[in-house]
């Protein structure tokens, strides 16, 4: 089995006759909440793309990061759960991997707008390694328990009184494009 699995909200029944091959049914959400501060459903922040990997033959590691609806691509913090006997199994710890930083004032950097600051969002996380106690031709591998968690990092104009983030016009063109006070718009 590969120690990298990627899950969603299916499960794979093999109930049906052998001939007409395994069924998906819906299953419902995978992870419907963050217990964390500021990555809560009550903070307008869902979870969204998870990646999940075996750490161990009864533990499990599911690294994600929220989502928030204040503009196009709104990603926040990198969280992570381990999970006891399965990757729907129970909760053993939960926390953060990179937490978002608001006003983020990075060095060297010229300062965000007037009225606006800059947020450091992370995203599109995954992660990979070798689960503990892994063996291969009866060998234990010598990589075993060791583990990445990548994701990037951007730096977004937010405004913080309108709490949206801000569309930047210099890394998108509206010369064939309607613009709108959103942005643009292709009708």
């Amino acid at each position: 089995m590969s120690p990298l699995l990627l899950l969603s909200a299916l499960t794979l029944s093999v109930a049906a006759p052998v001939d007409a091959g395994p069924t998906v049914e819906p299953a419902g959400m995978f992870i419907a909440d963050s217990t964390l501060p500021g990555e809560r459903r009550a903070d307008d922040v869902v979870p969204r793309h998870l990646c999940c990997v075996q750490a161990a033959r009864t533990r499990w590691v599911i690294v994600y990061y929220g989502h928030g609806f204040r503009g196009v691509d709104d990603e926040r913090s990198i969280l992570y759960q381990v999970r006891r006997d399965a990757p729907d199994g129970h909760i053993v710890k939960e926390g953060f991997l990179a937490k978002t930083v608001t006003d983020w004032k990075p060095a060297g950097v010229p300062p965000a707008p007037a009225g606006t600051v800059y947020f450091k969002q992370y995203g599109h996380a995954t992660a990979f390694g070798v689960p503990k106690g892994a063996v291969v031709g009866g060998k234990p591998l010598p990589h075993a328990n060791l583990f990445v968690a990548q994701w990037r990092v951007s730096a977004r104009v937010l405004d913080p009184k309108a709490d949206r983030l801000v569309h930047s016009r210099s890394t998108r063109s509206c010369s064939t494009a309607r613009s709108t006070p959103n942005g643009c718009s292709s009708g």
